[in-house]
């Protein structure tokens, strides 16, 4: 769930943030620079055959291009740690800032909080009474069972809240969002090569030194070979 929100808040980044467009396009130049100097093939067809002047007209005018763009390029996995960190702080930052939004969401977590906690003592009470009066006393079972089911399904329900009102950008993302379009991860050179690459383009040693200003930053400051 929280994939789909960082990937929903990039693609809004993309639309509203000049910098992180120009990081974007950026990338997508440094990538296919390198792939024509040294005969390597790109995994997505767009990345080499529409000029540059095309891909951003239709990065501007067409979302579901725009999204594709956006999505290919950034590391998104990258950002998986820091948006669920996030996430887990903003349950605690809506009260009193975002009362709908809270409401909502301890209704629903309040609702599973309640409902496990009738069915754990009652499927102990079940136990004794089979124990004491009869077997036919564990058919109760199922009724904890099904508490306990109903109960987690409200916790999923409020996760499910929360995450959706991250993706629709009514509950911020404050660590994530205030990132400076720099620090925003992208995919590294490796990664945006097609799987049929001719062997051993994918090794550092195969490029040149002096192209390691490139290399650098489309793999997360690893310096190449010397």
């Amino acid at each position: 769930m929280i994939e789909d929100a960082l990937k929903s808040r990039l693609v809004r980044r993309y639309e509203a943030d000049s910098g992180f467009q120009a990081r974007v396009l950026g990338h997508l130049r440094r990538a296919r620079f390198m792939s024509e100097k040294y005969g390597h093939k790109l995994r997505y067809a767009f990345m080499v055959d529409m000029p540059d002047d095309e891909l951003e007209r239709h990065a501007s005018e067409n979302a579901l291009f725009r999204a594709n763009l956006v999505l290919k390029l950034s590391d998104v996995d990258g950002h998986l740690p820091h948006g669920r960190t996030d996430a887990d702080f903003a349950r605690y930052r809506l009260a009193g800032k975002e009362d709908q939004i809270y409401s909502e969401f301890d209704r629903r977590w309040t609702e599973g909080e309640f409902r496990l906690a009738l069915a754990i003592p009652s499927l102990a009470l079940w136990i004794i009474l089979a124990i004491v009066a009869g077997p036919f006393w564990l058919a109760g079972l199922l009724f904890s069972i099904s508490i306990a089911y109903i109960g987690a399904k409200s916790f999923s329900d409020a996760e499910e809240f929360l995450y959706t009102s991250i993706r629709s950008g009514r509950l911020p993302l404050e660590g994530f969002d205030s990132l400076e379009p720099r620090q925003i991860l992208m995919k590294s050179y490796a990664n945006l090569l097609a799987d049929d690459s001719p062997a051993g383009t994918r090794d550092p040693a195969s490029i040149s030194l002096s192209d390691n200003e490139f290399y650098l930053e489309m793999n997360d400051g690893i310096s190449l070979p010397e």
